[in-house]
């Protein structure tokens, strides 16, 4: 299991920021997810993404998924893996909140 951060408010799509913010916050938490992975031993085979909201405000799925992007690259790079290898792959919403993404084996 591997728990990342929540990703930073600039990497949402519905966020109006500058595209030089928005690429540094990309770079900041790849930076954050790369050295959290690097900890962690490989996960293989399905892999799950629990999400875990900061609070009970409503989310769409999809924008969470997009946010994480630069995190999932930053964890394929500690783990010396292609992303293409996170197949198969669930994302759903955990019932508490947290703030941070969890991902498993399934």
């Amino acid at each position: 299991m591997l728990i990342l951060p929540w990703p930073l408010k600039e990497l949402h799509p519905n966020a109006r920021v500058h595209r030089m913010q928005k690429a540094k916050a990309a770079k900041q938490y790849r930076a954050a997810c790369y050295a959290l992975a690097k900890q962690s031993k490989p996960l293989k085979g399905h892999l799950m993404i629990l999400f875990y909201p900061p609070n009970r405000q409503p989310r769409d799925l999809d924008n969470c998924l997009a946010a994480i992007k630069s995190g999932l690259d930053g964890v394929a790079d500690a783990w010396q893996v292609n992303d293409r290898e996170f197949r198969p792959l669930t994302i759903d919403f955990a019932d508490d909140i947290g703030g941070m993404v969890e991902i498993r084996q399934f």
